[in-house]
């Protein structure tokens, strides 16, 4: 559309500084902007006595590339700690305007807001972590890791009364009060029997003592994180001698009562 009285030689496109094009000559000329922002371009058309004129045109190049997130590491950390969120290392080609922390908490729907942050995890458990940036030209991009929060309190074994049973006797071994934070997985039984070290693994078990005397039983109780917590009772197993003492009593005393009633006759 530029015209002049005899004849345009030259049309010339220059660029203001930042661009990666200084100029281009032609009529009619291809640009592609290598990054966003606002461009002053003058287009200078010359005739063949070299006069010239100048007219200028601003472009605004919008941003359309997506920033880049910072790369986000799964961490195992113990309970009650301080987790700091760090999106830092993300980056964009014009700048980042929002940084944004997501993640599932106590049933809750957790958001943080900004580049830096902390947060105090007192619940043990795998949490998907998620970090939205966005730039001014509202493109973003998102990232994830995993945290492990390790759970560090050790479980409750129930308290175990001292027990008395008799030899032969099945027993019962009961440690359903046993209670833990998360909960107990493991529920073990050990104590020792004619030298021999004897394990019984459950949260309730059953078992006949061979031999008199007095054991020692612990319980050890686990959850899934390995904490456990032990408690120790004694189960006194008394021996047959006391049914045939029993026996010897009840014979003497129906042997006196035979000789007395065979005096009063």
């Amino acid at each position: 559309g530029s015209s002049d009285n005899v004849d345009i030689d030259r049309w010339i496109w220059s660029f203001a500084p930042g661009e990666t094009i200084d100029s281009l000559e032609g009529m009619i000329s291809e640009w592609v902007p290598s990054t966003a922002g606002v461009f002053v371009i003058n287009l200078t058309v010359i005739d063949t006595a070299d006069n010239s004129d100048t007219a200028t045109i601003t472009v605004t190049v919008l941003d359309t590339e997506s920033p880049e997130v910072a790369l986000l590491e799964d961490r195992t950390v113990d309970q009650g700690s301080q987790v700091q969120l760090d999106g830092a290392g993300s980056t964009d080609n014009v700048g980042i305007d929002m940084y944004v922390w997501k993640f599932a908490y106590d049933d809750t729907e957790m958001q943080l807001d900004g580049e830096l942050q902390t947060f105090t995890f007192h619940i043990p458990g795998e949490y998907t972590i998620q970090l939205i940036v966005t730039d001014v030209a509202e493109n973003h991009a998102t990232g994830t890791f995993i945290l492990t929060i390790r759970d560090t309190i050790d479980p409750v074994p129930v308290s175990l009364k001292n027990m008395v049973t008799g030899k032969g006797e099945k027993v019962t071994l009961d440690g359903t009060g046993s209670t833990d934070n998360v909960g107990i997985v493991k529920w073990t039984w050990t104590f020792k029997e004619d030298g021999k070290v004897v394990t019984l693994d459950g949260m309730q078990v059953k078992y006949t003592f061979e031999e008199a005397g007095e054991y020692e039983v612990s319980l050890t109780v686990e959850d899934a994180d390995g904490n456990t917590a032990v408690e120790t009772f004694t189960v006194t197993v008394e021996g047959g001698y006391l049914l045939w003492i029993v026996l010897a009593v009840v014979l003497v005393v129906m042997a006196l009562a035979v000789v007395v009633w065979m005096r009063r006759k």
